[in-house]
C-alpha cells in the first residue's frame, strides 16, 4: 500500500485497516510511520485462501489534512486452491465442443492442464507457470488482443476463448505468487 503524505517534512503515522463484510477495521498492531519516500508497507497473514483488501489511513494533524489511500486487494493462494482452479479449467475445457478447436488440440489443451497440474503437486510451481504462460495462453489470446482468434490459437470462437483465457491468466497470477511464497 501506498499514501504519500504531501509535503513530507516529517514522517506521518498511518493505520492499516482491512475490510472485513464491507467495514473498515483497524489491523492490531500495523500503524507505523511513511519511509522517506511517502510510502507506507505492512507486513500481515491471512488464515485462510482468498482475497482481502487493505487501506492505510492517516488521520491528520493541524497542518496535514486526513488521507485515505487506494483499496490494495491481496488475494491469498495455496497448492489446493490452485489444484482446483485446475481442475475447473479442465472441466470448462471438457465443457466446449471440440469443434471450437483446431483438430487435435482440446486434447492437446488437457495435456498442458495435466503438466500443469503435475508441477503443482510436486511443489514446481515455476515449471506449472511456464506450462500455462508458453504453451497454453498465446493459444487462447487472439480475441482478448485483437477481438478474433489468432492464426496460432487452439481455441477458434471467440465465446470459447471468453472462458478459457481469464481462467489462464487468473492460474498464472496465482501460481506465481506461490511461486514467490
Amino acid at each position: 500500500m501506498c499514501l504519500k503524505c504531501i509535503p513530507i517534512q516529517a514522517r506521518c503515522r498511518h493505520t492499516a485497516q482491512k475490510n472485513v463484510s464491507g467495514t473498515w477495521t483497524d489491523v492490531s498492531g500495523k500503524t507505523n510511520p511513511t519511509q522517506s519516500d511517502g510510502s507506507y508497507a505492512i507486513s500481515t497473514s491471512e488464515p485462510a485462501v482468498g482475497t482481502y483488501q487493505y487501506r492505510a489511513v492517516y488521520a491528520g494533524k493541524a497542518v496535514y489534512g486526513n488521507a485515505t489511500s487506494h483499496v490494495v486487494s491481496v488475494s491469498v493462494v495455496s497448492k489446493a486452491s490452485v489444484l482446483a482452479d485446475l481442475n475447473a479449467l479442465r472441466l470448462t475445457v471438457m465443457g466446449i465442443p471440440t469443434s471450437a478447436f483446431t483438430p487435435g488440440t482440446k486434447i492437446a489443451t488437457l495435456a498442458v492442464i495435466s503438466a500443469a497440474e503435475i508441477n503443482v503437486r510436486v511443489g514446481s510451481y515455476g515449471g506449472a507457470t511456464a506450462e500455462l504462460k508458453n504453451a497454453l495462453l498465446p493459444r487462447t489470446d487472439g480475441c482478448a488482443k485483437t477481438g478474433k482468434p489468432d492464426s496460432d490459437d487452439w481455441v477458434l470462437t471467440c465465446a470459447a476463448q471468453g472462458q478459457l483465457y481469464p481462467q489462464v491468466q487468473n492460474l498464472i497470477q496465482e501460481l506465481q505468487a506461490l511461486h514467490r511464497s
